[in-house]
């Protein structure tokens, strides 16, 4: 089989005005946001959406906190925290107690005790858990509609810390774990380590500096910014932007898989991202088969927007993949760039003034459909590794070293 290169203007179903038009769509983020925010703190938020649960006590009529819930029995309740509290013993809330937490009402670990929530649980966008590790607070199955890692006190430093203790805090209930609209500063990795849903609020228009309302979670470190352990399957991470603007950095935004001998991350979602700034890669899916990547939106980042490339230790393990909506601009290397992966499929890449390629293909299997425009190395490059691919791309400009493809240039 041979290439098959057409030069055609109306062939191909994308027309510079829809490509316009998806463009603005795209990048003006968006995507669920949780209902009853409060940024205030004043609201009661967040669990279940009782509002009479039992007889209502506050835990000041029974001196402390264990004192109250073993008081309660198996008497439906709803208790209220209103001034601070100590954990004074390891702790569990029974499902019968609807435990109401007011502003004010902390919650502080004594030792190395832990508390556990099975009953309904509920409060405001403000700290109610001081001095507890990433896994002495857990959320039993049903217990919140969503957890917030502003329960754990976020501060603009290092808040990756309360992020990943409200991550850990959903491991046996796998509730949502949502993020605010504000910028949320990490000086370390945050971890997915099992299946989860870290969701956002918008992701602004794909620009720290547009100026729309979204979540922003704003590297001052140069590390990893979000890692999806090998192992994990169906997380899903949605509506946020990740943005760095550190001078020399070198590190990726978010990688899926890690580098090791495992199948890697597979079957998790992206949706509604937008990645900029890194020093590495915007994303990197290093190790894990079947993902999905919707509305992702990577500029400005050192190396590659988005990069598929296999980092297993026995063979290659970046596969099957999904990516629906990239808009890839202004990276330093590739808009994007599918080395040591096959079999995957790109619909609707727009890849424009990139350093190097806008889209770049060394691997067989793949089928891409895109438009590339004004990258510096060339819009298209079809590697001698890149067999029995399809590519349906509008470019002005391409290298093709393998002639055992199909391909359609507008």
């Amino acid at each position: 089989m041979s290439n098959r290169v057409f030069s055609s203007i109306g062939s191909v179903p994308m027309s510079l005005g829809m490509i316009v038009i998806f463009s603005l769509l795209l990048i003006c983020g968006g995507g669920g946001s949780a209902t009853g925010h409060d940024p205030s703190g004043n609201r009661i938020i967040g669990g279940s959406t009782n509002t009479i649960y039992g007889r209502t006590i506050d835990v000041l009529d029974y001196g402390d906190l264990s004192s109250a819930i073993k008081a309660m029995g198996t008497t439906q309740t709803t208790l209220v925290i209103s001034t601070p509290q100590i954990l004074t013993e390891d702790t569990t809330v029974p499902p019968n107690v609807y435990l109401v937490i007011q502003n004010g009402g902390i919650i502080t670990k004594d030792s190395s005790y832990k508390l556990t929530i099975y009953g309904p649980f509920e409060a405001g966008l403000y700290q109610v858990f001081v001095g507890f590790s990433a896994s002495d607070v857990s959320f039993g199955p049903g217990s919140a509609k969503e957890v917030y890692p502003e329960w754990w006190g976020i501060d603009g430093t290092a808040d990756e810390e309360q992020i990943n203790a409200a991550i850990s805090a959903v491991s046996l209930s796998k509730i949502p774990l949502r993020l605010s609209a504000r910028t949320y500063n990490i000086d370390s990795t945050i971890i997915i380590p099992y299946t989860m849903s870290l969701l956002g609020s918008g992701s602004g228009s794909g620009s720290t500096t547009s100026g729309k309302a979204g979540t922003i979670i704003k590297k001052t470190s140069d590390v990893l910014g979000i890692l999806i352990k090998s192992g994990v399957t169906s997380a899903k991470l949605e509506d946020f932007c990740l943005s760095s603007s550190l001078a020399g950095a070198t590190t990726d935004g978010i990688q899926i898989g890690e580098a090791d001998n495992t199948n890697g991350a597979g079957f998790n979602t992206l949706r509604n991202i937008a990645v900029e700034g890194m020093g590495g890669n915007g994303i990197h899916i290093a190790n894990g088969n079947d993902n999905h990547l919707e509305n992702i939106h990577t500029q400005i980042n050192g190396i590659h927007g988005l990069l598929l490339d296999s980092v297993h230790t026995s063979g290659l393990n970046v596969n099957a993949n999904m990516i629906t909506n990239l808009v890839s601009i202004a990276n330093r290397a590739n808009g994007l760039s599918i080395n040591k992966s096959a079999a995957n499929t790109v619909l609707n890449a727009i890849c424009e003034g990139n350093g190097a390629f806008g889209i770049y293909v060394n691997r067989a299997y793949n089928y891409i459909r895109g438009y590339a425009e004004g990258n510096v190395g060339g819009d298209l490059y079809a590697g001698v590794s890149a067999y029995s691919c399809f590519l349906v791309i509008r470019a002005s400009n391409s290298t093709i070293l393998n002639k055992n493809n199909f391909i359609y240039l507008q």
